[in-house]
């Protein structure tokens, strides 16, 4: 008989200035499909560092199984081999593949594979009803005595006690900085369940400058010295305006759907640039995925929060309100045996 379990898989494509990554999971492991070739990942694009072998090669990082594929590559020797130890001993099939800015620094590839597998974890998970809250686990090894507590309640918090003999791992990167960021940003992003950010191929926007009101297009408004009182006979009450040549204020039309943006809030065309984007990609997700879209599930988890906030300062105001009540109460009940006492007393 067949097993009706439904497969708990993800397949994500993070793509950002610093790194372009695709993560592929399956959290109850066995086969695992190649990751899709993409503008990103194909056979003709060089690498800008170590170039990317192909999937079926056998490397550091990787075992077919069986009951588990697992193939990382990232660029960073130690992050494949904990993403590698990680995937071989919860029983995933992982698959990640990752292009960097490694001739910078190691950071941003470490981050976004993380939030990627964060993604990717929450998509797979699904619907957390029914699952068991806490768990707790010790990995006792010939080096090291390791202890994982988790709770997958959605709420982002980490705490890390890294006591290693050695502070680096290779040449100059520090152990716990690596596990500690990598984890904490892991976190964080499967705590939100926030899909991640759209991204709008270049070729569909048309882009303008502007000049206009506001910070981005604002009047220069200069007044005048002394000479140019005495040369144009003006007074200090008449300045002269400068118009703004810098044109800053930024104009997107996204040409598919035609929706169109102005980002002027700032006086840094490049700012405004950036600001433009973001905003386009939230209203072209909004559109498209409408309650789905990451304003819209941000909007829900802000006014849970709120909702939460409101219930909390009742409760404590109800709380003090009571508590004043008995206060008052207790006093009557002190004060009414000391008045009869004292008519006692005079009589």
């Amino acid at each position: 008989m067949p097993d009706s379990t439904p497969q708990r898989t993800a397949l994500i494509n993070r793509i950002t200035n610093e790194t372009k990554i695709q993560v592929s999971l399956s959290l109850d492991g066995g086969p695992l499909d190649h990751l899709p070739d993409s503008d990103h990942f194909s056979g003709e694009l060089p690498s800008p560092n170590t170039p990317i072998p192909p999937q079926t090669s056998i490397h550091h990082a990787s075992q077919i199984t069986n009951s588990q594929h697992i193939w990382i590559w990232t660029g960073v020797g130690f992050l494949d081999h904990m993403l590698h130890a990680w995937a071989k001993h919860a029983g995933w099939s992982l698959r990640v593949r990752c292009r960097g800015d490694l001739a910078i620094d190691d950071h941003h590839t470490t981050e976004d594979t993380f939030l990627a597998l964060g993604t990717a974890f929450t998509s797979a998970l699904g619907s957390r009803a029914g699952l068991t809250r806490f768990g707790h686990a010790y990995a006792p090894l010939d080096e090291a005595l390791s202890r994982v507590v988790l709770d997958i309640s959605s709420r982002p918090f980490f705490v890390g006690d890294f006591r290693t003999a050695f502070d680096a791992i290779g040449p100059t990167r520090p152990a716990y900085l690596v596990v500690r960021r990598s984890f904490t940003s892991s976190n964080a992003l499967a705590a939100a369940r926030l899909p991640p950010r759209m991204v709008i191929k270049e070729e569909d926007i048309e882009e303008a400058f502007l000049k206009g009101s506001g910070p981005g297009g604002q009047k220069i408004v200069r007044q005048p010295n002394w000479i140019i009182i005495l040369l144009a006979k003006a007074t200090a009450n008449d300045p002269i305006p400068l118009q703004n040549k810098t044109s800053s204020a930024v104009q997107l039309k996204h040409i598919p759907t035609g929706i169109v943006i102005k980002s002027q809030a700032t006086r840094s065309r490049s700012q405004n640039r950036k600001i433009a984007r973001r905003i386009i990609a939230e209203k072209i997700e909004e559109a498209e995925k409408g309650p789905e879209s990451r304003v819209a599930l941000k909007v829900g988890i802000k006014s849970k929060k709120k909702a939460s906030k409101s219930k909390k300062a009742k409760r404590k105001y109800r709380a003090l309100q009571e508590e004043k009540e008995g206060q008052e109460e207790e006093g009557v009940e002190t004060e009414e045996p000391v008045e009869e006492q004292v008519k006692e007393e005079r009589v």
